[in-house]
């Protein structure tokens, strides 16, 4: 299935009518499907070619790829997960712009640094990185004040701390796999996690005490 095959099915099986441009956030996959896609009519390249091209290459991040969807195979050594008693490391992954991508602790942490720092974005653009807007957010899994929205425009997930410090990152999860990396804007302190979750209960409480101890003052 295409990229666009993708798309296309989900609109049509869609029932319900979307908010107003602007009047809500909401966190939608297929939103990174559309960059993707965005992405390749603007240049005329493959997504892949210029995620190498712009960010992989020039940041040296050399345990980073993007498989092609239909490749469930992971570059050796990696962690192994399990679900119910059955090895899910190599499920299928979601395809292509929408969580396709395969990387280490060391790579994501170099990436997020230098998007922090600036080095990634042109500073109109980098300013969005950590501007939040004032809309409803609909999230899952955040602690958000009410009905404030948690994600910047630039796609990072605001989260306080107890001490009241806001830490940015991203979480992303499949059917074994738990990940994120959440960091203080300053980057003084900084954290990347893989869990290995049953599936059997709530893992929130354990991410909230990882990152919790380790952005701590």
């Amino acid at each position: 299935m295409t990229p666009e095959d993708f798309l296309r099915n989900s609109f049509a099986a869609a029932t319900d009518t979307p908010p107003a441009p602007g009047s809500e956030q909401q966190y939608n996959g297929l939103n990174s499907f559309v960059l993707g896609l965005i992405v390749e009519k603007v240049t005329g390249h493959s997504f892949t070619d210029e995620l190498q091209r712009r960010i992989i290459w020039p940041l040296h991040m050399r345990h980073t790829s993007l498989p092609a969807a239909d490749d469930p195979t992971i570059p050796s050594p990696h962690a192994e997960v399990y679900l119910d008693g059955q090895d899910v490391t190599e499920q299928s992954p979601y395809p292509w712009a929408e969580g396709g991508m395969i990387s280490t602790a060391a790579d994501l942490d170099r990436f997020m640094t230098a998007l922090f720092r600036g080095r990634l974005l042109p500073p109109a653009q980098q300013r969005l990185v950590f501007e939040v807007p004032n809309v409803k957010g609909a999230v899952d899994n955040t602690n958000c004040v009410g009905q404030a929205a948690c994600y910047s425009i630039g796609g990072l997930l605001r989260y306080q701390l107890p001490s009241g410090e806001y830490a940015w990152g991203k979480t992303g999860s499949r059917p074994g796999w738990d990940n994120g990396y959440f960091a203080t804007r300053d980057l003084r302190h900084r954290v990347v996690y893989s869990l290995n979750p049953t599936g059997a209960g709530n893992d929130l409480p354990y991410i909230k005490a990882i990152v919790h101890a380790a952005l701590a003052d």
